[in-house]
């Protein structure tokens, strides 16, 4: 599994984005619609988001 890195637009700058359940970065994200990143599913836990 690779460890889920993010890039701020328009920057070089990456970030680690972890699960709030287990803080493992083994993690799934998506960009929501206010440009922010979140955990989808964590590979590790289990952890689901349910999205609207």
């Amino acid at each position: 599994m690779a460890n889920s890195m993010a890039r701020f637009p328009e920057t070089e700058d990456e970030i680690i984005i972890n699960c709030p359940r287990c803080d493992s970065n083994h993690v799934l994200v998506s960009l929501n619609q206010r440009g922010y990143y979140e955990v989808k599913e964590c590979h590790d836990c289990g952890y689901r988001k349910i999205f609207e």
